[in-house]
């Protein structure tokens, strides 16, 4: 409990960040989507569906968390150190209420998806008991190949999705319950993070 991780997410910076610096800190690397396309990962997690993403990233040695929804895709036979959560979620459509008997702590939870990884990956690091998060490659905008996921790539939908990512993250380091730092040189997080470079 109380363990630091570093949050690798897919923004610009991610491709210029050192890699040997990373890896130096001693720090496990938690990556989402296509972060495991820059640098190896210790945990890596999605939303997305398996043909969504390389298929190298299922042979890979890290821990992997999925959802639940998926695990009887036939590109996942075979895949290593996969364990799968189950979402709870907002869709953007039709706005559900929360139920407010959720779970949202203890051995079995569900995760809760307002439609975008970033929020629920905080969600699945405090519930790991990492409490100091350092964010590298949360550029919240700019050009990204890291950030397309193919042919279901939208730019408007990734704009929308980078927006609540940011509201979600200045609610989070503002709850004061854990640390978060960020890592990543001209993103707007620095307007109200602590920023230390690598």
């Amino acid at each position: 409990m109380g363990q630091s991780v570093i949050l690798c997410c897919t923004g610009p910076s991610l491709k210029q960040t050192n890699v040997d610096k990373l890896k130096a800190t001693g720090l496990p690397l938690f990556g989402l989507n296509n972060a495991f396309e820059a640098l190896d990962l210790d945990f890596w997690m999605a939303v997305d569906s398996a043909d969504q993403f390389d298929q190298k990233i299922w042979r890979k040695d890290c821990i992997k968390f999925y959802a639940w929804d998926f695990r009887a895709d036939k590109l996942l036979r075979g895949a290593k150190n996969l364990f799968f959560y189950k979402k709870y979620g907002i869709e953007k459509k039709g706005h559900e209420q929360f139920n407010e008997d959720i779970v949202v702590e203890g051995p079995y939870i569900n995760f809760i998806f307002e439609g975008y990884t970033f929020s629920m990956a905080l969600h699945m690091l405090y519930w790991l008991g990492f409490r100091k998060v350092f964010l590298v490659g949360c550029d919240f905008g700019g050009e990204s190949e890291l950030s397309a996921l193919s042919r279901d790539y939208e730019e408007d939908l990734q704009q929308t999705n980078l927006r609540l990512a940011l509201e979600c993250l200045r609610e989070a380091s503002a709850g004061g319950r854990w640390e978060i730092i960020s890592a990543t040189p001209s993103s707007p997080i620095n307007q109200f993070l602590p920023y230390e470079p690598l």
